[in-house]
């Protein structure tokens, strides 16, 4: 699970929160916000928030235009077709969902919870079966 990172790896000190992009609009700034104070991330961990943030107010950004425009638009001799917009949304929709489900973000609190009583056993279990500390059992033990 990496959404939720190992506060060892952190790249800030701790009870700091990254800063939020340059460029991001209210949508993205308020994901980053809502996201960076709650979780610690690596930072190719922050990368792929901040594209996040920036495909949110992207598709933030279409939905205004189709919502301006409409659902329709004439296309080359004339006819009634989708707005060219719509089809961009959909496929920004596809990227941004694969994106979210890189970050490993937990659904509930209470998975928050077993995410991070996790990655505190996954620690424990490095730091004892190291190579510098000793052997790290065989198969047979």
């Amino acid at each position: 699970m990496q959404g939720v990172a190992d506060p060892a790896v952190a790249a800030l000190p701790a009870g700091k929160s990254p800063r939020c992009p340059p460029g991001l609009r209210a949508k993205g700034q308020r994901l980053w916000r809502d996201v960076v104070t709650v979780y610690t991330f690596r930072p190719d961990e922050l990368a792929v928030l901040e594209r996040v943030c920036r495909l949110i107010d992207t598709i933030s950004a279409m939905d205004v235009t189709i919502a301006e425009e409409g659902l329709l638009a004439a296309g080359s001799r004339g006819q009634t077709v989708p707005h060219p917009l719509v089809a961009e949304r959909r496929q920004h929709e596809v990227v941004l969902s694969r994106l979210v489900r890189q970050l490993h973000l937990p659904d509930s609190p209470s998975e928050a919870e077993q995410v991070e009583r996790s990655w505190r056993a996954r620690r424990a279990a490095r730091a004892r079966w190291s190579p510098d500390r000793g052997s790290v059992p065989s198969a047979g033990d």
